[in-house]
């Protein structure tokens, strides 16, 4: 039981870093987006 708490644990951490970087990715380029149109 235990375990599977550590492993359970360890997925929905990776999950929550890939949520972030994927996250961040698309701020970046919407920022470049943004900055294209303008100049």
């Amino acid at each position: 039981m235990l375990l599977l708490l550590g492993v359970f644990v360890k997925a929905v951490g990776f999950l929550l870093w890939l949520g972030v970087v994927l996250i961040v990715i698309a701020i970046i380029a919407a920022l470049i987006r943004f900055i294209r149109r303008q100049v």
